[in-house]
């Protein structure tokens, strides 16, 4: 459960590796900074000794996940570089209900749905790129500051629907902090547009129970 670099970067498509039976492998890592997942145990491949055999390891679940890539940049050729990697991720299939809850929200996406993938263009994939965090004081969150959160989104493919709302939930601190407002609506955002929360800002308290230099993970479901 570690950050693995380079694929841990922004603009990188982190991949973990899968059984057959859509569990993660025992060999394969697992964090936040994952994108998707893909069949790694297992695979018939080439071998030496001018043989094919059957082997394990996220090795194998890398370029079965590039194929996806490239084959999705073949069905859609304007696609961009982070438009094709949007695609692999919002057409996975879930898969967490599969796992152990120890690796909850730590294998992206789920396992990649090649069909889906090429033939389904009418999900969106709104991406927080970037968000700022004040307390209309000092900016200095110490306990008892109320802190408003603002976040800029990004479509990247179809358009969103009129009902389209963001979430930010605490996954990690929680008896540092307290959400107050966690949710705002969105609204349609067509492809390639973006939106911002600015008018309805997330907004968290920071309990009195916090020790200074805390650190508190959210999570944002759009």
């Amino acid at each position: 459960d570690a950050s693995i670099y380079p694929a841990g970067y922004n603009h990188v498509i982190s991949v973990a590796g899968t059984s057959s039976s859509d569990v993660k492998m025992s060999v394969s890592n697992y964090n936040y900074t994952v994108d998707v997942c893909a069949p790694g145990e297992l695979i018939y491949t080439t071998n030496w000794s001018n043989v094919y055999s059957p082997c394990t390891g996220t090795s194998f679940s890398s370029p079965i996940a590039s194929g996806a890539a490239a084959l999705i940049k073949s069905r859609f050729p304007a696609y961009t570089a982070i438009q094709v990697g949007e695609q692999l991720k919002v057409t996975c299939d879930n898969i967490y209900s599969l796992n152990s809850s120890t690796y909850a929200n730590k294998l992206g996406s789920g396992r990649i749905n090649l069909y889906k993938a090429i033939t389904d263009s009418t999900i969106p994939s709104v991406v927080l790129i970037r968000h700022s965090e004040t307390d209309n004081n000092d900016d200095a969150f110490v306990a008892n500051d109320t802190i408003q959160l603002t976040g800029y989104f990004t479509n990247y493919l179809a358009p969103s629907s009129a009902g389209l709302t963001a979430t930010l939930s605490v996954l990690s601190g929680g008896t540092y902090v307290s959400v107050i407002d966690g949710s705002t609506v969105l609204g349609v955002i067509p492809r390639l547009g973006a939106d911002s929360n600015a008018t309805d800002p997330f907004r968290i308290k920071v309990l009195t129970t916090a020790p200074l230099n805390s650190s508190v993970l959210f999570k944002l479901t759009v």
